[in-house]
Formats: C-alpha cells, sequence, structure tokens
C-alpha cells in the first residue's frame, strides 16, 4: 500500500468520518477544523466532540485550525458544506499547486452564482486535477 499525505478540509461529520476512514488505511491524514475545540478534541482524545462525538476515531488521525498546514500534500479532500466550498478554497488557494488532486465531497449548488461545486472549483483553483466523489447519502 503507498501512504499518501492526504489533506481533508471541513471537519464536520462527513469530512471527519473520510478522514478517519483514510488515516485507518495508513495515510498519514490532516484534517482543518475552522472551530479550535473540534481541533483540540481530535487532537487529544481522538473524538470529533462538535460533529461525531460517539465514534472513535484513528489514533493517527491529526487536525489542524491553520490551512498553510495542508501545503505541500499529496491530495486534498474538500468537505466544506456546499455554501462554504466557495469560501473554503479560496482561504486555501495560496497553499496550493498546479497538478494537485482535489476531490470535492460535498453536493449541492451554491445559492448565490446557482454554481455546481465542479464549476465553483474550477473557478477557485484552475490548475488542480479535480475529482468527485458520489455516492449515497452521508445521512
Amino acid at each position: 500500500m503507498q501512504h499518501r499525505k492526504i489533506g481533508v478540509i471541513g471537519a464536520g461529520a462527513w469530512g471527519t468520518a473520510l478522514a478517519t476512514l483514510l488515516a485507518g488505511r495508513g495515510h498519514d491524514t490532516l484534517i482543518w477544523a475552522l472551530e479550535p475545540d473540534c481541533v483540540t478534541s481530535i487532537n487529544t482524545q481522538h473524538v470529533n466532540r462538535l460533529y461525531l462525538p460517539d465514534v472513535p476515531l484513528d489514533k493517527t488521525l491529526k487536525a489542524t485550525s491553520d490551512l498553510a498546514d495542508l501545503a505541500g500534500r499529496d491530495a486534498i479532500l474538500c468537505v466544506a458544506p456546499a455554501q462554504h466550498t466557495r469560501t473554503s478554497l479560496q482561504k486555501f488557494a495560496p497553499y496550493s499547486r498546479q497538478g494537485l488532486p482535489v476531490i470535492l465531497c460535498s453536493k449541492g449548488i451554491e445559492v448565490g452564482s446557482l454554481a455546481m461545486m465542479t464549476d465553483v472549483l474550477s473557478e477557485e483553483l484552475p490548475d488542480v486535477i479535480p475529482a468527485v466523489l458520489s455516492g449515497p447519502s452521508f445521512a
């Protein structure tokens, strides 16, 4: 198995579930959370008390509140809610690079622009390799 360095933008229930799955499969996984309490609970108690309180997380999963820490990762999963995807990608843009795989993991249409998430990604990070994770609802 190839061990890859994966970054996850968004530490809600879906982002946390994906991140702990990746970490449990041997990937060096770092998840970004907006909330400092979320970062602390993931790093010290191996649980996301805010969004996934009853699920123990892989002990190798690490969290950060600084998007700069995701620079240099082999791939990024963007799991921010649809209405926050553009802002999250804009904030990550300084740390992105040409050819970086970015996997969109949120469904929806941006309310203000009626843009699909793939359109938002191509507008904000035009030099990345886009991908989409789709399937049944996490709910």
